[in-house]
């Protein structure tokens, strides 16, 4: 995991240090933009390129920690799953106690609908989100949460308040039981 903040805060810093820097020479040997004017417009540029995306690789980062957290909480190996975009099904899988063939036939319905026309990659879709919804169930019902909790899950901005929910909650524990033998009295 180290490994991956390393490579990735290298990466955007190398961009948000080089991008400017070019694309003001750029601007200035073909345009003959004065040197401060050209370095302020490009700097506010790189800003608004940089901005929106440091702000999705912190709710990705974010996102990725709360999933391996909630496979912590289920005992769920190959956590690294969850960092990238195309094992996360993979993991979503482990993580309900099924095969990892149903993350396979999740990643790839869109991909076979599409290749056959638009209806049947509706309707393959729609099928890969309902098999996620399914899984998603089965990890609440798992955490000892409703299983109605993850049927929420494929409501967008809802799905992300659920997952840091089921990471950071701690499992409900049942309403009290009445017993139907009376209590020994001390």
């Amino acid at each position: 995991m180290k490994l991956f903040h390393r490579i990735a805060a290298t990466f955007l810093a190398a961009a948000a240090l080089l991008l400017p820097q070019l694309a003001f020479a750029q601007a200035e040997a073909s345009i003959g933009i004065p040197a401060q004017s050209a370095s302020s417009i490009l700097g506010s540029i790189g800003l608004l390129i940089l901005f929106p995306i440091v702000i999705v690789l912190v709710f990705y980062i974010f996102a990725v920690v709360c999933l391996m957290r909630i496979g912590d909480k289920l005992n769920t190996p190959h956590s690294w799953l969850a960092i990238f975009p195309f094992t996360v099904q993979f993991y979503t899988a482990l993580m309900a106690k099924k095969s990892i063939w149903w993350g396979l036939v999740i990643l790839l319905l869109p991909f076979i609908g599409g290749m056959i026309n638009r209806s049947v990659y509706m309707i393959f879709s729609l099928a890969a989100l309902g098999i996620t919804t399914y899984l998603w169930m089965n990890i609440t019902q798992s955490l000892g949460f409703s299983k109605w909790l993850g049927f929420c899950i494929w409501i967008p901005g809802v799905n992300l308040i659920i997952i840091i929910y089921l990471a950071f909650a701690a499992p409900r524990q049942g309403p009290p039981t009445v017993s139907s033998q009376p209590q020994p009295q001390q």
